[in-house]
């Protein structure tokens, strides 16, 4: 079984089996307003619909997004305010249909994070664990993806990643920025 490991998170393939975690970031208003086509939380149908799409990816290409979880518990000012175990969210590599061309394929970089670990370094930390794994396991040179104009946060972190922006679009009917970077070569 593929695994995947960062100095605060373990993660397994994203599946059926994190529906109740998955569900829990589509119904929350707070997510679903960077996540969602309308800034609403997500029917259930949506949630289902999506992780059946996701392991699928999984069985056709070996790769898609993982569902990452804490290692240990998270603490702020010496209390916990996660347990070890703790959803955090998911992040991977997936195709997805060329949203500059509206035609075509490409790896596009996707995420979703519970809100209670904004702003604490774990967008980045399973992202830049996903584009590693994407990287080495099936040598993927080339990632695009794309945000909501309005999600400054994401924008923010694709910036880090060294994501570069290419254009905007339409997509799920709202503007988008669309970004690509490319990833080295894994030794």
């Amino acid at each position: 079984m593929l695994t995947l490991s960062t100095a605060r998170l373990d993660a397994l393939p994203l599946g059926p089996g994190d529906y109740e975690a998955v569900r829990s970031l589509h119904a929350d208003p707070t997510a679903s307003a960077t996540l969602s086509p309308d800034g609403r939380p997500l029917p259930e149908q949506r949630t289902r619909a999506a992780l059946q799409r996701m392991e699928d990816r999984w069985l056709l290409d070996n790769i898609g997004p993982w569902s990452f979880r804490l290692r240990t518990d998270l603490l702020r000012d010496g209390v916990a305010v996660a347990r070890a175990g703790d959803w955090v969210g998911y992040a991977g590599i997936r195709r997805a249909d060329d949203p500059l061309r509206g035609e075509g394929e490409l790896w596009e970089l996707m995420y979703g994070i519970r809100p209670l670990f904004w702003r604490g370094g774990f967008g980045m930390e399973m992202a830049e664990a996903a584009l590693k794994d994407g990287r080495e396991r099936l040598e993927i040179t080339e990632v695009w993806a794309w945000t909501l104009w309005t999600n400054r946060a994401s924008r923010g972190l694709m910036r880090r990643l060294g994501f570069r922006q290419v254009g905007g679009a339409i997509y799920a009917g709202l503007p988008h920025v669309v970004t690509r970077a490319e990833l080295e070569p894994s030794d």
